[in-house]
């Protein structure tokens, strides 16, 4: 896992809506974690869906984007977000995707 690797970098992973999270890219993480043989060097919570790699504090973030206003508020504790993953982009309204854009302004 390449997050792993660089000890700055952390990863947000957004879904088109935020209460299916848990059932579909969180269990995705889970179980590429569990595929690497590194489960105990992570530690994953679902309130709110978050891991964290033990050994330095980086975090995979889960977010919804039925509220893409509160996305600008996003910060991680330490190093930046390399790593983005939007599932399903293709059921996005590319008419809204000023919105996603907009909130990651300051």
């Amino acid at each position: 896992m390449g997050i792993m690797e660089d000890k700055n970098a952390n990863g947000i992973i957004f879904r088109k809506v935020g209460n299916t999270l848990g059932t579909s890219v969180y269990e995705q993480i889970l179980w590429a974690i569990s595929a690497f043989g590194v489960e105990n060097q992570w530690r994953c919570i679902t309130s709110p869906y978050k891991c964290t790699y033990k050994p330095t504090g980086q975090v995979i973030l889960f977010r919804g984007l039925d509220k893409a206003k509160k996305l600008k508020s996003i910060k991680v504790a330490h190093g930046y977000l390399k790593y983005l993953w939007l599932k399903l982009l293709t059921t996005l309204n590319p008419l809204n995707s000023g919105e996603l854009l907009m909130a990651g302004q300051s």
